[in-house]
């Protein structure tokens, strides 16, 4: 975790992300390997929530693929039914 965010996180009017037990550490330790930053940091929220909750992220959004280790699904149009996303190769 960065420095700022052990800062901003010892100040008296923090509060804890929703989702996240243990503050936004899960957050950091995602956005630095995954090179998050910009609106990337909401899919790296989403990722980190579904990460410590042991959830499937169903979605048509191919940036997700950059979080090793996460569960995605892909809605398969028309349909109720989901296909298994596969990742992106490095």
């Amino acid at each position: 975790m960065t420095a700022f965010a052990q800062s901003a996180m010892a100040q008296p009017t923090y509060r804890s992300i929703p989702g996240l037990s243990g503050g936004v550490g899960p957050l950091f330790d995602l956005m630095a390997p995954s090179d998050s930053r910009g609106n990337l940091v909401t899919n790296t929220y989403i990722a980190a929530v579904a990460r410590q909750h042991r959830a499937t992220v169903a979605t048509f959004d191919r940036d997700f693929r950059r979080f090793d280790d996460l569960a995605l699904v892909t809605p398969r149009g028309g349909s109720s039914e989901l296909k298994p996303m596969r990742r992106a190769s490095p």
